[in-house]
């Protein structure tokens, strides 16, 4: 069909090792109208469902760091999706498991900075649909 676009296809899931702590953020897209002479508004959801965000900060042994180095250049920066399991109990290596899964991409910049010992890391994923 002329105009469009087939998604991504995913196989590839980070491994848990790298995500074992995060702040996840819910956000409901909302579209406001215009205000009213009093200065009230509206709003109404734009979306079905919410959209997730995570946002990762680890500090990492330099054999962590290439593996996140490693698995950040296969996925092209923020160009290729893969598989995000946040529960431990969740996790499958494989993304066999649909349970406890997101298809989730980098958000932005891999952040590192270059210390002895520990890296501190940071980085964000955004889910995709």
């Amino acid at each position: 069909m002329p105009g469009s676009v087939q998604l991504a296809s995913v196989d590839a899931v980070l491994p848990y090792a790298l995500a074992a702590a995060f702040t996840e953020v819910v956000t409901w897209p909302v579209v406001a109208s215009e205000r009213y002479r009093d200065g009230r508004m509206q709003v109404r959801s734009d979306a079905a469902l919410p959209r997730r965000s995570w946002a990762l900060t680890r500090l990492l042994p330099y054999a962590d760091w290439l593996v996140l180095r490693n698995f950040w250049d296969d996925r092209r920066g923020v160009m290729l999706p893969f598989h995000f399991y946040p529960r431990r109990a969740d996790h499958d290596p494989t993304g066999a498991s649909p349970v406890g899964r997101y298809r989730v991409r980098f958000d932005g910049a891999l952040s590192n900075e270059y210390r002895l010992g520990r890296w501190p890391v940071s980085f964000r994923l955004i889910e995709i649909s």
